[in-house]
């Protein structure tokens, strides 16, 4: 017995927004079919749109496994992977101090070498750069607005290093690289 009458209902679940009942009907195609690398490839997909990102990346793997030469399975592993890159530097980067805004701008560059066209990251480092034109031109009058308000300053000039850094890293990638060599960086 084979997966393909899952994969049909899983395609009409999808048709109906119900994800969840997608999600078991591939999982059920993979149980049949487990070394099917496109089962793997769609769940990870229907994954991803249901926002379960670890899930989505461990399919997305496995399907790079079973066919490492598919560029569409490398390239949705790559995605996934800045994906999960740039989620890390959001927490980073709300947490706030210097070497977490750091740590998420490293993280930033390692999303965009991934997969340059990663809008994820443009939103996060946009999002910085607008709060530093947002910040009052006071001296902060309540105690410790001074000192929060240095911090905020702070914390928008670190955004926008991150901003510059991510268009610098797009514009270099998207006209030196192409998409098949992109495919070659994944881990498959």
């Amino acid at each position: 017995m084979n997966g393909k009458k899952q994969i049909q209902q899983a395609y009409a679940s999808i048709l109906d927004n119900d994800f969840e009942q997608a999600i078991r009907s591939f999982e059920q195609a993979i149980k049949l079919e487990p070394d099917n690398p496109e089962y793997h490839f769609r769940l990870s997909i229907t994954y991803a749109r249901s926002g379960k990102l670890s899930s989505a990346l461990k399919h997305a793997q496995r399907a790079c496994e079973l066919e490492p030469a598919h560029e569409t399975y490398r390239y949705q592993l790559l995605h996934l992977q800045a994906m999960e890159l740039v989620r890390e530097a959001e927490k980073l980067a709300e947490a706030g101090g210097r070497r977490r805004l750091r740590q998420a701008t490293r993280l930033l560059r390692e999303a965009i070498l991934k997969d340059p066209l990663s809008l994820e990251a443009y939103p996060l480092a946009e999002r910085g750069a607008c709060g530093a034109r947002k910040l009052p031109a006071g001296g902060g009058s309540s105690p410790g607005g001074a000192q929060a308000e240095s911090a905020a300053r702070g914390r928008a000039a670190a955004y926008q290093t991150i901003s510059r850094t991510i268009r610098t890293l797009y514009d270099h990638r998207v006209k030196e690289t192409t998409f098949h060599d992109i495919g070659h960086q994944s881990s498959c």
